[in-house]
């Protein structure tokens, strides 16, 4: 028998039933079920439990009670539910392959209630579920809840730009930068730094350091120890071991300072004690400095300190300027 055309009468049904009275298509030897351009595929399916529409068991089910679509489950939860336990599978990718430069989009998720926290527009867990990983919330917040936000390019940041609404906000300075694309914090060693002479720091020296950006904040203290060179004694006194380098090219009237401190503490000094210091361009040292008689800035020399068992410390902080 070649093909047969069957053709109900305008408003009839083309009926094909099993002895059981269940409805029945079987199509044999690889068979398929073609549809003429130009017209479509309607399938109703009830509403009672049950009344699904499925593929091979759980390759594609739609629930006809629910109106949930699973996909590699028979049993699906959500509007659209996509299961695998296939090792090392992306459970979905959406890809646009339009690249003519006439603009592509790509997923657009859209939620009627506005600025509602209580509500998700995106959710990511892992732990079976148990663990949210990272959400946008129907406020706008965005929640890292387990997890870091990890910048994986150098020069690439947080763009502060969009919040730099009026003139008030952005102020009367120059604007050289609106990403922050730096952060660090960590420990560094203070030493003594002399010319012609080595001088080692006592017990308990230690520093801390904060870098936001192009800037870095640090705390220190340092204490005089022994020397195994004596210096001349009109050697000016540096601190030696910064965590980095100043910037080449810095501020002031001839653009050569990069960054200065404060002294919070200073004890058993000899004489002039340091009360801040100076960091210049291109350096990783301290020039500890204090204020003369005339009001100068001066620095602090090796006859300065006091060489004896009570040892000349000094605690101090401040900032400095990086590239």
């Amino acid at each position: 028998m070649g093909d047969a055309t069957v053709k109900p009468s305008s408003g009839d049904d083309l009926v094909l039933e099993n002895t059981s009275t269940s409805a029945k298509i079987e199509i044999n030897d690889g068979g398929v079920i073609g549809i003429t351009p130009g017209t479509s595929l309607n399938i109703t399916l009830g509403s009672d439990g049950g009344d699904d529409l499925n593929v091979d068991t759980d390759k594609l089910v739609v629930e006809g009670d629910t109106g949930r679509t699973g996909i590699g489950t028979a049993s699906p939860s959500y509007r659209l539910d996509v299961e695998t336990d296939i090792d090392n599978e992306w459970i979905s990718t959406f890809r646009h392959t339009k690249d003519d430069g006439s603009g592509c989009h790509g997923l657009n998720v859209d939620i009627a209630e506005d600025n509602n926290a209580s509500n998700y527009i995106f959710l990511a867990r892992h732990n079976n579920g148990n663990t949210t990983a990272f959400a946008i919330k129907g406020n706008g917040n965005v929640e890292v809840s387990n997890g870091d936000l990890v910048i994986g390019t150098a020069g690439k940041g947080i763009d502060f730009s969009g919040v730099q609404t009026s003139a008030s906000d952005a102020g009367t300075g120059t604007t050289t930068g609106e990403v922050l694309d730096s952060f660090e914090e960590g420990s560094w060693t203070p030493t003594w730094q002399i010319s012609g002479g080595v001088v080692t720091a006592g017990a308990g020296n230690s520093g801390y350091y904060q870098k936001i950006g192009a800037r870095v904040y640090i705390v220190a203290f340092i204490s005089f120890g022994s020397e195994s060179s004596a210096p001349a004694g009109s050697a000016v006194l540096q601190v030696a071991g910064l965590p980095f380098t100043s910037v080449a090219s810095g501020f002031g009237a001839s653009g050569t300072q990069a960054g200065a401190v404060s002294t919070a503490c200073n004890y058993l000094w000899a004489s002039n004690a340091p009360r801040m210091g100076r960091i210049a361009n291109s350096a990783d040292e301290i020039s500890l400095q204090y204020f003369s008689a005339s009001g100068n800035a001066v620095g602090v020399t090796y006859d300065d300190m006091s060489q004896n068992n009570t040892f000349s410390q000094v605690v101090f902080f401040g900032h400095y300027i990086i590239s």
